[in-house]
């Protein structure tokens, strides 16, 4: 009769998992899940997975911070802000954000990179992602972007293999003489954020 009772109780658990799996694995969107359902694991393994690992920013004036962010389904934004307390009788040169940092497959199939996905900026910025390998000759992104003017982009199709990491850097300008300047003493704060978009290599 106990044994009964233990089998009885292992189906319900495993239907359990069954469960969580399938609502993983029917997730669409900008990530691609190729969720698996693990008996006695309520973990979903993720074969397609393309993470934001590290990142950090600095700028030459005022205070800048950034952080990863993961929202529902395990979305992730890597955010950023730059806090700069402006005064008009200062002689401002271009302030400049640089934004550094790594995203890494780990999965455990290739990928290939897309596309970023980028809030609205209200300033010029600059994004480029490499092969850490191999910086100089293995380009896998570009975007640049200007108030009023379109966004332009260059995807490469380098497939991103398991555990292999990919080096990031951003510049923006959060303050530029060339867009304008306010008139009084005026705390500017740009927040902005993006995420990432890839799919599963099909070769």
């Amino acid at each position: 009769m106990k044994s009964k009772k233990n089998l009885k109780l292992a189906a319900v658990l495993f239907a359990m998992i069954f469960v969580v799996g399938a609502a993983f694995a029917a997730t669409n969107g900008v990530l691609a899940f190729g969720g698996t359902v693990r008996i006695n694991n309520v973990a979903v393994i993720e074969d397609a997975r393309l993470e934001f690992i590290s990142t950090s920013i600095q700028c030459n004036y005022g205070l800048a911070t950034s952080e990863i962010i993961t929202g529902e389904n395990g979305r992730q934004f890597l955010t950023f802000e730059t806090v700069i307390d402006f005064c008009p009788t200062l002689d401002w040169p271009t302030a400049i954000s640089h934004l550094n940092f790594t995203i890494q497959n780990t999965g455990n199939v290739p990928v290939r990179f897309e596309n970023l996905l980028v809030g609205s900026f209200g300033f010029e910025m600059d994004v480029a992602i490499f092969n850490e390998e191999d910086v100089e000759n293995s380009l896998f992104y570009t975007l640049s972007y200007s108030p009023g003017h379109p966004i332009s982009t260059f995807v490469s199709d380098e497939i991103i293999m398991p555990g292999q990491i990919l080096q990031g850097q951003l510049y923006y300008f959060p303050l530029n003489v060339n867009l304008g300047l306010p008139d009084d003493f005026e705390q500017i704060v740009r927040r902005n954020s993006f995420e990432l978009s890839y799919t599963a290599a099909s070769n």
